[in-house]
């Protein structure tokens, strides 16, 4: 009787596993957040340094208008972007104009997040403080199984709010700006929780800028520079990683996951996660529980 029920068991999940197919590419699925820096164009997809690229955006301008930005003017620019007016016209103009003419004349560049991590930020912003996901966001298996059926049906789940924004943060980097069909022209520049590496990626594209190398050397310190609340981060670090274990943990979970962010790993060449993934997650972890960086990248 016990055998017959395993295999009863066995046999449903492996039903529902063959049944969740990997979402198909849409070119364009969201509106195109960019940032132009001179001849470069950021491509922003939700969750990967949006804010901190639109913050150093704004410095580049008011250094190109006065030469110099003061301390109380640089804090006030971490708590509110207050060239956000001017950014959203200029966005909203080549999000639109720019896809017509092929992108000609434009450098694009974008970051792209590994998929599980951009994953567990969206869920804590989307779900646990906006409280937008409704039914889905009772946990995070309810909500990667959300998340894949309204992808696939286009509709909003049950007690969800904000259909469009909710998607707008959730759908593959893949899904933004045509990146997948630019991908092997656009450059990628990899995310990493190390700061100072961080802005030194940054620092490599912005090399070939046409903006004074003076000024985005002196923006791209704004990365290292902002301050971080160290008992929110390590809170933050704690429950991320028991939702990571949980989606690592679960078969099911696991696949929905992988078949919404399929091509966010295949178009870039990178191994999707595994139970595996787990083991080395905890190596990893080990080392540098006191320096990870693990709070939300918007």
């Amino acid at each position: 009787m016990m055998r017959f029920r395993l295999l009863f068991i066995f046999s449903f999940y492996l039903i529902v596993l063959t049944a969740i197919k990997p979402l198909s590419i849409r070119r364009n699925e969201a509106f195109c957040v960019n940032q132009k820096f001179g001849n470069l164009l950021y491509l922003g997809p939700a969750k990967t340094m949006t804010t901190m690229m639109a913050r150093i955006h704004c410095e580049i301008e008011t250094l190109k208008k006065r030469g110099h930005i003061g301390p109380s003017e640089s804090n006030k620019l971490n708590q509110n972007n207050y060239c956000f007016g001017k950014q959203k016209n200029e966005m909203v103009m080549t999000a639109f104009t720019a896809p017509l003419n092929g992108w000609a004349g434009h450098k694009r560049f974008f970051i792209w997040r590994d998929p599980l991590d951009r994953f567990l930020s969206l869920y804590g912003h989307m779900c646990k403080r906006e409280h937008l996901c409704g039914v889905a966001g009772k946990n995070i298996h309810s909500f990667a199984r959300g998340v894949y059926q309204m992808l696939k049906s286009n509709r909003g789940g049950p007690g969800s709010k904000d259909f469009l924004r909710f998607k707008h943060h959730v759908i593959p980097q893949s899904w933004y700006c045509e990146i997948s069909t630019h991908r092997k022209s656009d450059r990628v520049v990899e995310y990493t929780n190390d700061k100072a590496l961080m802005m030194k990626r940054l620092a490599r594209v912005f090399q070939s800028s046409t903006v004074p190398k003076w000024m985005w050397k002196k923006a791209l310190q704004r990365i290292v520079k902002t301050n971080i609340n160290q008992r929110s981060q390590i809170s933050h670090h704690e429950q991320y990683e028991l939702w990571r274990r949980q989606i690592l943990t679960s078969p099911e979970t696991l696949a929905y996951f992988k078949a919404i962010y399929h091509s966010d790993y295949s178009l870039f060449h990178k191994s999707p996660p595994g139970p595996g993934s787990l083991r080395s997650q905890r190596r990893r972890n080990w080392r540098h529980i006191r320096v990870r960086d693990t709070s939300d990248v918007s």
